[in-house]
C-alpha cells in the first residue's frame, strides 16, 4: 500500500495537471493560428483520470502499481508544462507537433496503467454500493408513496371532490371580483372626464350668453351693407359658440352613458355570484348566467343618448355564451 507522502505527491501532480482548463491549454492568443486542438481528446481523458485519482482511495493500490501510475502522471505533467510554456520560437509548428505526439503517447500509457484500477477504487470508496442502496431505497420509497397515495385518494375521494368544487367556486369569485372592479374603475375614470366636459359645456354656455348679450347691446350702424356685414359676423360667432357648446354637451352625455353602462355591468357581475349560489339546479344557474350575460353584453338604455336600442335584442356573443354555458353545465352534470 502507498505511503501518505506518495499519495500527497500523486494528488499534487493531479492538481498541477488540471490547474488550467483544457480550453486554456490548447489555445493562446499569443500563438496566433497555432493551437493544440489535436491533443484535446487525450487531454480530456487524462483530466477525467486525474479527477478520479483525486477522489478515490489510491492508498489501497499495490506499491508497484502506484509507482507506475505516479511515474506516468509525472511524465504527463512534463508535457502539459511544455504546452503552458510554449512560445513561437524556431519551427513552432514542428515543436507543437512533437509535444502533441509525445503527450498523446504518454497519456495512452498513463491510461493503460490507471484505468483498470478505477472501478476497484470506486467500489472500495463505497460509491457503487451506496448508490445501489440509495437507488433501491428510492424505488421502495416511491412504491410506498404511490401505494399510500392510492389508498388516500380512494379513502378521501369525496373530500377531494369537495376541494375541487371549493377551488372552482373560489376561482369564480375571484374572477367576479376582478372584472367587477375593472368595470367600476373604468366608470370612475370616465366620471372624472365627464366632470371636466361638464365644466367646459357650462363655460361655453356662459360665454355664448355673454357674447349674445354684448351683441344685443351694440348699436347697429346705418346702411344695408353695414347691417348685413355686422349681422353675418355676429351670427358666425354665435353659431360657432352654440355648435361648440352642443358638441361638448354631447360628449358629456356620451360619457355619462358609458359611466351608467359600466356601473350597471359591475352591479350585474356582483349579483351574479349570489343568484348562482341560490339557484337550485343547473337549469336555474344557466338562466342566471344568460341574464347576467345580457346585462353585461346587451345594449341597455341609459337615457343619456337618443334612439337607444332596447336590451332585449341579443348579440352573437350572448348566444355563443349561452350555448357554451349549456355545454359546460351538461358536462358537469355528467
Amino acid at each position: 500500500m502507498a505511503q501518505h507522502e506518495q499519495v500527497e505527491r500523486l494528488h499534487q501532480i493531479c492538481r498541477d495537471c488540471t490547474s488550467k482548463p483544457v480550453n486554456e491549454l490548447i489555445t493562446n492568443p499569443d500563438w496566433g493560428i497555432i493551437n493544440f486542438e489535436t491533443a484535446r481528446p487525450k487531454l480530456e481523458l487524462a483530466f477525467r483520470l486525474f479527477s478520479d485519482l483525486l477522489q478515490f482511495p489510491v492508498d489501497l493500490l499495490p506499491d508497484n502499481i502506484f509507482a507506475n501510475i505516479i511515474n506516468n502522471a509525472e511524465q504527463v505533467l512534463v508535457y502539459i508544462e511544455q504546452i503552458k510554456n510554449f512560445t513561437l520560437h524556431g519551427n513552432a509548428e514542428q515543436s507543437r507537433n512533437d509535444i502533441v505526439n509525445n503527450l498523446n503517447n504518454q497519456i495512452d500509457a498513463f491510461y493503460t496503467e490507471a484505468q483498470g484500477w478505477i472501478p476497484y477504487l470506486a467500489y472500495q470508496q463505497g460509491d457503487v454500493q451506496r448508490r445501489l442502496e440509495e437507488l433501491s431505497g428510492a424505488v421502495e420509497e416511491s412504491d410506498n408513496i404511490l401505494t399510500n397515495a392510492k389508498k388516500e385518494a380512494e379513502a378521501k375521494k369525496s373530500e377531494i371532490d369537495e376541494i375541487v368544487v371549493a377551488a372552482r367556486e373560489a376561482s369564480a369569485s375571484a374572477g367576479v371580483a376582478h372584472f367587477s372592479s375593472d368595470f367600476m374603475a373604468e366608470a370612475e375614470k370616465l366620471e372624472k372626464s365627464a366632470q371636466w366636459w361638464l365644466w367646459v359645456t357650462g363655460g361655453l354656455t356662459l360665454v355664448t350668453l355673454v357674447v349674445a348679450s354684448v351683441f344685443l347691446s351694440i348699436d347697429e350702424p346705418s346702411g344695408l351693407y353695414s347691417v348685413i356685414y355686422h349681422s353675418t359676423t355676429k351670427l358666425i360667432i354665435l353659431g360657432t359658440l352654440i355648435a361648440a357648446t352642443v358638441w361638448c354637451g354631447k360628449i358629456y352625455r356620451a360619457l355619462r352613458h358609458q359611466i351608467t353602462t359600466n356601473k350597471h355591468r359591475a352591479n350585474a357581475i356582483k349579483t351574479f355570484q349570489a343568484f348562482s349560489k341560490a339557484a337550485s339546479d343547473d337549469a336555474a344557474r344557466d338562466a342566471v348566467l344568460m341574464e347576467t350575460t345580457k346585462a353585461i353584453f346587451g345594449l341597455s338604455p341609459s337615457g343619456y343618448l337618443d334612439q337607444e336600442t332596447a336590451g332585449s335584442e341579443q348579440t352573437r356573443i350572448i348566444e355563443l355564451l349561452g350555448r357554451t354555458s349549456k355545454t359546460h353545465l351538461s358536462g358537469v352534470a355528467e
